[in-house]
């Protein structure tokens, strides 16, 4: 996610280069990266960034009010439906001594499905879609670090 950070900011440098193509190519990038933020969760490193920008005496070490594992809910009270959120319910089957229930199993399997997915999703930008984009980019007269 910090490469393309960096290809999207020497874009937008030059963006009277930008041809619709790019545009586009720069979109889907953007699209793919975003949908696994917004369904997986930010990445660490996107994570101590957000509490190194809390203001001073918000309780640097505490977690956001909304991002609480025992509740499990949202800033608007509504369940957390993200990866995030749903994965935290499955918190009381470790170290338990009783057997995880038909539900957790189901749950623990859709989860482990929509992880493989994204990180495929994921790994085809960084292994195919991000080097063409900066390849074009480059073909195109902009300097990409």
């Amino acid at each position: 996610m910090r490469k393309f950070a960096d290809v999207k900011k020497a874009a937008s440098a030059d963006s009277a280069k930008l041809t619709p193509a790019l545009k586009a190519q720069m979109a889907e990038v953007d699209k793919v990266l975003s949908t696994f933020t917004s369904e997986i969760g930010a990445t660490p490193a996107a994570r101590a960034a957000q509490f190194a920008g809390r203001p001073a005496g918000a309780g640097a070490a505490a977690p956001p009010p909304d991002d609480m594992e025992d509740e499990n809910r949202g800033a608007s009270g509504a369940p957390d439906m993200s990866f995030s959120g749903r994965s935290g319910t499955l918190n009381s089957v470790i170290g338990s001594n009783f057997p995880v229930s038909s539900a957790q199993r189901a749950l623990l399997q859709k989860l482990g499905k929509e992880l493989d997915a994204q990180s495929a999703a994921v790994a085809k930008v960084k292994a195919t879609s991000l080097p063409a984009l900066s390849s074009a980019l480059a073909a195109a007269g902009v300097k990409v670090p």
